[in-house]
């Protein structure tokens, strides 16, 4: 990762500066969590979106708009959470690492959902639920709940 200027640029290639085989460039400070999903596949985040990059061809790709994720241990499927703005609740999803299939955790109306994480084996989601005040958008302390993975329902988006 290298800043210059206000832009920051995300490379991946060699260990020696001869090419860059793959290049995200962010207009502001770059790339949270990063992560190998795959031999030729980094997943990262960047302003609330969390994207794929293959250092083979180097495609870009969005595969959710969570502000932060974790990979499951097979590199597979990616875990996030994202809210619809600053007084709404959060929700906890889960996204293949090709963007496709996502699926959310089912929450009351009086609650949020965020830091989710997989069981060492990846059948089980794990995450932390607080009371929501929708009025005010505030939370008080919650406690960490875990789900089956194959227990979510699909969603249009994550």
């Amino acid at each position: 990762m290298r800043h210059v200027g206000s832009a920051s640029y995300l490379e991946v290639g060699p260990s020696q500066p001869v090419a860059t085989c793959g290049r995200y460039t962010a207009r502001d400070s770059c790339c949270g969590d990063l992560a190998w999903a795959a031999r030729w596949l980094v997943v990262f985040d960047n302003d609330y979106r969390v994207l794929t990059l293959d250092v083979r061809s180097g495609r870009l790709r969005q595969i959710a708009g969570f502000s932060d994720f974790q990979l499951s241990k097979d590199g597979r499927l990616a875990a996030g959470w994202a809210g619809q703005g600053p007084n709404d609740p959060e929700t906890v999803g889960v996204v293949s690492i090709t963007g496709t299939s996502c699926r959310v955790v089912s929450r009351p109306s009086n609650a949020t959902d965020s830091h989710p994480f997989f069981s060492p084996d990846g059948k089980r989601l794990f995450f932390l639920r607080e009371p929501f005040e929708p009025s005010s958008g505030s939370t008080r302390s919650g406690d960490t709940l875990g789900v089956p993975v194959s227990s979510l329902r699909p969603s249009r988006a994550c």
